[in-house]
C-alpha cells in the first residue's frame, strides 16, 4: 500500500515529497506517465473556474514527478485515448469502463459524483434564505485558508462550493494516477471505488466515494438576507447529518 493511501491532512508539498520518497519505483515503472483527462457536458462558470484552477495545480504537481496531464474537450474532440473524464450536466453516453468524476448531480449514471445531491435544506427564518454548499471562502482550518488564498490569487474571485467541486475533481483524478502509478482506466476505476481510498479536501476528514458513487464529505449551511448577494457561513453539516 502506498504510504499516502488513506492519509489525512496532507498538503500539496508534503504529498509530493512523500510520493517522491515512497512511490518512485512505481512511477519509473509506469509505461505511460501522461494522464489524459476528458471534459464533457455543461458546467457552471464557477465550476469551470475551479476545474481549470485544479488542473493547473495538478499539472505542476505531476510535472515535479515526471508526469504530464493533458486535457481535451470531449464535446468537440471525442473520447479517443482518454484515461478518465470529468462530466458536468450531460445526457451523453460515455464508455462504461471509463472512470468518470461528475461535478453536477445529473452527470452520467456511472459517474462518481462530487457535488452535494439530495441534501435537505432546513426551513429558513423570515427574511432569510438558506442553501447547502460544498465550500465557503471563509473556511480556515485544515489548510482551507491556504486553498482559498491560492484560488483568490489565481482567479481574483472567492472559492464557492461549485468552484471547490471543480478543483477537487482535478485533484482526485491526478492524485489517483500518481498513487496507482498508472493511467489505465481499469486501475483508476478500481482505486477510486475502493472504500479504503481517501482524499484530502481540506475538510478535516478523509473524503471517499460510497457504494452509490457519492462523495462522503462534510457540507456547509449558508445563509443570506433575502435580496442580498452575499452568502454567509452558518454552520458545518457533518457527514452523519446528511445523505451525501
Amino acid at each position: 500500500m502506498h504510504p499516502l493511501h488513506g492519509e489525512l491532512g496532507v498538503e500539496r508539498r508534503d504529498f509530493i515529497r512523500a510520493l517522491s520518497a515512497g512511490g518512485l519505483s512505481a512511477l519509473v515503472a509506469a509505461p505511460d506517465r501522461v494522464l489524459r483527462i476528458g471534459t464533457v457536458g455543461a458546467m457552471s462558470p464557477e465550476t469551470r473556474g475551479g476545474l481549470d484552477f485544479g488542473l493547473s495545480e495538478s499539472a505542476r504537481s505531476a510535472a515535479l514527478l515526471g508526469w504530464r496531464t493533458s486535457v481535451v474537450d470531449m464535446d468537440s474532440a471525442g473520447a479517443s485515448n482518454v484515461s478518465a473524464a470529468i462530466a458536468g450536466r450531460t445526457m451523453r453516453a460515455l464508455p462504461r469502463d471509463l472512470p468518470v468524476v461528475g461535478v453536477t448531480c445529473d452527470a452520467p449514471g456511472q459517474a462518481l459524483v462530487i457535488a452535494p445531491c439530495d441534501v435537505p435544506v432546513p426551513a429558513a427564518a423570515p427574511g432569510e434564505e438558506l442553501q447547502v454548499s460544498a465550500w465557503h471562502h471563509t473556511l480556515e482550518r485544515y489548510g482551507a485558508a491556504q486553498l482559498n488564498d491560492r484560488f483568490h490569487s489565481a482567479t481574483h474571485a472567492h472559492m464557492t462550493g461549485d468552484a471547490w467541486v471543480g478543483w477537487f475533481a482535478a485533484k482526485v483524478l491526478t492524485e489517483s494516477a500518481l498513487r496507482v502509478g498508472s493511467v489505465d482506466p481499469a486501475a483508476l476505476m478500481s482505486y477510486l471505488r475502493d472504500p479504503a481510498t481517501m482524499f484530502d479536501g481540506h475538510k478535516g476528514v478523509g473524503l471517499r466515494f460510497d457504494a452509490r458513487g457519492r462523495l462522503r464529505q462534510p457540507l456547509y449551511l449558508l445563509k443570506r438576507r433575502s435580496g442580498s448577494a452575499e452568502w454567509e457561513l452558518d454552520r458545518e453539516i457533518p457527514i452523519g447529518e446528511h445523505a451525501s
